[in-house]
């Protein structure tokens, strides 16, 4: 093994010195790692398989395609097995999604911008207004991104390449003239490069690296991966027919979305209000705390918890807000306020956009695929929740009226959209579920599995109740 490190030592210094894309392919005739032998089974059987057939190529070779893939075939009457390798490039159709980027925040025309969009229509803080605003916006962060930061890459490459003719000419006639471009152009180079990677890291979401370290190939390594993994190009029916057309799979996605949640159940069961009563409920004081006026600085101080990369919605993350909240402080504040006043929400502001991810390594099925914000049992019951269920439950806990009509407006005006290969879907209604990322969605989930531990603390007292055998085995 040793002796066959050597190869790889030298194919990984001969690559350094080749700047072009390459890519070798072939019997390397040596494992790279112990891993790349795999001894028969069962054991003592005179057969050993060893990983000798490679496919490698450098980062430039890696980043020219939308994906790279090696398939190994059977070795039929061969000592190797065939090696298919699949290269896609896949290009976007549609409109890709707004997403507000942090560095637009520290532009010195951003402030301006904000105002000139937000004071262009009636001072008045509707919800609706707030949402028009934030829409009207986008196409003023749009051209600001197309005037100052498209073409960041080539921005970096002019710099680097302006550098070098600088200095090549300080080390024949050392000027101060000189000098001083060569500072000005370090400075141009760093900026940009710290703006790349800034942008780099928002889509790579990969928050524990600092900025500032030459990160920008591992975030673009990071972001060709997390494009890939929710590319669909293949996908079957319930039915069992395959469908690789973009259109006829973005149909079928949507049409299991809306039997998910687009459907109320036509009856349920009573929830047992006797199992309610096992069990504590609101007090007057906790019923008045909860229906409290809901104050400016409660506002500020929930805007300041939110993570600086959580999105609220509409595409504009916290960032956005805490930037502009000299400027937009008094719209948003009174609109949050509307809701509480009025128990009404302007339904556009309760859309959500949902990502599907693979659960397994190649989905077949849509059902292999989930939502990528939603996490094990919790995800489904987000997706699928009967309001009427969760109506019950919360009435027999004592929640007030008014909240409980503040939770059902929140419930009943969801609304989606789906991202499939990059592009949204029409939005549709969603009779039942939680709005996936809604801060409110854990304290509901608690709330509806309330009715089942005091479910179980009622059947405790049965004497011819037993818990499953499995879970009374693992919990011993």
């Amino acid at each position: 093994m040793e002796q066959r490190r050597v190869l790889w030592d030298n194919l990984q210094q001969l690559s350094l010195s080749i700047a072009v894309p390459w890519m070798i392919a072939g019997d390397f005739n040596a494992v790279l790692c112990p891993n790349d032998r795999l001894s028969s089974n069962p054991p003592g059987a005179d057969r050993v398989s060893s990983r000798l057939d490679r496919v490698v190529g450098n980062y430039k070779w890696m980043t020219s395609w939308g994906h790279v893939e090696t398939n190994y075939g059977l070795p039929q009457i061969s000592y190797h097995a065939p090696m298919l390798l699949t290269l896609t490039s896949y290009t976007s159709k549609g409109r890709v999604t707004f997403r507000f980027f942090n560095i637009w925040a520290a532009h010195e025309d951003f402030p301006q911008i904000v105002a000139n969009m937000w004071n262009s229509q009636s001072t008045q803080g509707t919800l609706k207004s707030v949402w028009t605003r934030l829409k009207d916006l986008k196409r003023a962060l749009k051209a600001l991104n197309s005037n100052e930061f498209r073409g960041i890459t080539q921005k970096i490459e002019k710099s680097r390449l302006e550098l070098r003719d600088i200095q090549e000419k300080i080390s024949q006639d050392c000027t101060d003239t000189l000098l001083d471009m060569e500072k000005k152009t370090l400075l141009n180079l760093e900026k940009w490069s710290l703006i790349e990677e800034s942008v780099l890291q928002q889509k790579a979401r990969a928050r524990w690296i600092q900025l500032g370290h030459s990160n920008s190939k591992y975030f673009s390594l990071v972001m060709k991966h997390r494009t890939q993994k929710k590319q669909i190009t293949e996908i079957t029916t319930l039915l069992g027919d395959k469908l690789t057309d973009p259109d006829a799979i973005k149909r079928e996605i949507v049409e299991f979305y809306k039997g998910l949640m687009g459907s109320v159940a036509t009856s349920l069961p009573a929830i047992n209000r006797v199992y309610m009563k096992n069990g504590p409920t609101l007090s007057h004081q906790q019923r008045v705390d909860l229906c409290a006026e809901v104050t400016n600085q409660e506002i500020v101080e929930s805007l300041k918890e939110i993570g600086d990369d959580k999105a609220p919605g509409n595409g504009f993350n916290a960032v956005f807000f805490k930037k502009a909240w000299d400027i937009i402080n008094t719209q948003i504040t009174d609109a949050v306020k509307e809701f509480f006043s009025t128990e009404k929400i302007y339904k556009a502001i309760n859309c959500t956009t949902v990502t599907l991810v693979p659960k397994v390594t190649k989905p077949a099925i849509v059902k292999e695929k989930i939502a990528d914000n939603v996490i094990l049992a919790q995800s489904w019951l987000n997706l699928t929740l009967e309001p009427r269920y969760l109506l019950d439950v919360i009435e027999e806990l004592g929640f007030p009226d008014r909240f409980i009509m503040w939770i059902m407006e929140c419930i009943k005006t969801v609304n989606y959209t789906i991202l499939v290969n990059r592009e949204t879907t029409k939005p549709s209604n969603a009779a039942k579920g939680l709005r996936q990322g809604d801060p409110i969605s854990p304290f509901l989930f608690a709330v509806v599995m309330e009715y089942l531990s005091r479910s179980l603390l009622e059947h405790k007292k049965d004497p011819t109740f037993q818990y499953h055998p499995r879970w009374k085995y693992e919990n011993e």
